[in-house]
């Protein structure tokens, strides 16, 4: 079965609390989907995590994964190899929906010349322009 390549990034302006984004990219075959959201409120690894959540609700089901990211703390805190201390919402989220998925995680240097982090990064970045959604998990701090 093939896999699906995902590449992902987030972003914050002002971080912590200013507006983020975050965006996705996911290549199954000759298919290649994109996804973003600008969020109110916010940090910068909680729009890496929301990166991931938006890939994994928007990859395929019975397919194995390879998410892609320049965020170490994304990677470590999903795969389990580092401990959240911190946006326990969305790590409990993710590391539900990864239980019983065939996932592998690469790191990739961001701002490097990668053709699809650099289009995830222009996602983020685009989404906090736009339509802004609250983060509520961090607004309930």
């Amino acid at each position: 079965m093939n896999e699906v390549t995902i590449y992902t990034d987030g972003c914050c302006l002002g971080n912590p609390s200013g507006c983020g984004g975050f965006g996705v990219v996911i290549i199954d075959g000759d298919t290649i989907q994109e996804f973003s959201q600008g969020y109110l409120s916010t940090t910068n690894n909680r729009m890496e995590l929301m990166a991931f959540l938006s890939a994994m609700e928007n990859a395929p089901l019975k397919k194995p994964l390879h998410i892609i990211s320049d965020s170490k703390y994304a990677i470590g805190v999903v795969s389990g190899e580092m401990n959240a201390s911190s946006n326990l919402d969305l790590v409990n989220q993710l590391r539900d929906l990864v239980q019983n998925r065939e996932v592998r995680y690469s790191w990739v240097k961001g701002h490097n010349g990668n053709h699809y982090n650099e289009r995830c990064d222009e996602l983020a970045s685009k989404a906090t322009n736009g339509y802004l959604i609250a983060d509520y998990g961090y607004e309930m701090r």
